[in-house]
């Protein structure tokens, strides 16, 4: 059926903002054959066999979009979290229960921004011959690796055009879409996403995925984890991993022994 459409497109509804908490008054009007309007609203967490939504049922708006170019039919992104799972629904099957705070705004612009980026995007990263296009603001508010090659007068400077070796593109595009959007995709590996997040320097990231890597460690990678993470706590000031890295395990004596080989 979504075929029939002109490809998705992002278009916040203004009744829907990025924030809004919704009731379901509708759950007729949800739907499950959209995956191409689910990757649009960076619904990370939409599956076709997801369990149909009940009237009543409470989400937040993550985004709204059209499948038409004229089209005031549009349908919402929401994250249902007494499921941890988001659906698309027409507007029509939703009732706003509370508006988004102010502090909401900035989230709205940046989902914005990534549900736009192929056309509003002035950069790439480019692992071999995928390209992941992304804004140099963004890159550079991010990662001060990013920020030098971005000012430093030579090629990447000239053409936004940054050359990323040794990195499964997956990662890439998630660790840019938690940059954007605050959200990581389930299927990354967390470890993997910290090893680029330390060889960059990307503090948020190593923010976000710091505390599951350090309750997840094995013996196998503590070492190599706690060199990551020291290096941030060195580094910058908000930081704080070793010490939530020795009061997780400081009962376990193999993982501190492979926890202290890293130190």
């Amino acid at each position: 059926m979504e075929g029939l459409f002109t490809s998705p497109r992002y278009a916040e509804d203004e009744a829907f903002p990025v924030g809004a908490k919704v009731r379901v008054v509708d759950p007729g009007k949800c739907y499950n054959s959209y995956p191409e309007m689910a990757r649009t609203l960076c619904l990370s967490k939409y599956t076709r066999t997801s369990t149909p939504l009940r009237r009543g049922e409470v989400g937040s708006v993550l985004g709204s979009g059209t499948l038409f170019e004229a089209s005031d039919f549009q349908i919402v992104g929401i994250h249902v979290k007494a499921r941890d799972e988001d659906y698309l629904i027409g507007s029509g099957g939703i009732e706003v229960i509370e508006m988004p705070s102010p502090d909401m705004v900035p989230a709205s612009i940046m989902r914005a921004l990534w549900a736009t980026r192929t056309e509003s995007g002035d950069a790439t990263l480019v692992v071999g011959e995928q390209i992941a296009v992304c804004h140099s603001c963004v890159l550079t508010a991010a990662s001060p690796v990013f920020a030098a090659a971005l000012r430093s007068g030579m090629l990447e400077s000239a053409t936004r055009r940054i050359e990323v070796p040794g990195v499964d593109f997956s990662v890439i595009e998630g660790v840019l879409e938690l940059l954007y959007v605050g959200s990581l995709r389930d299927d990354l590996d967390v470890e993997t996403v910290l090893a680029f997040a330390h060889q960059y320097q990307i503090v948020q990231v190593a923010k976000y995925v710091g505390p599951i890597v350090v309750k997840t460690m094995t013996l196998e990678n503590a070492a190599s984890t706690v060199r990551f993470l020291r290096d941030f706590d060195r580094n910058v000031e908000s930081t704080n991993f070793v010490d939530s890295i020795m009061n997780t395990w400081v009962h376990d004596r193999a993982m501190m022994k492979a926890i202290l080989q890293g130190l």
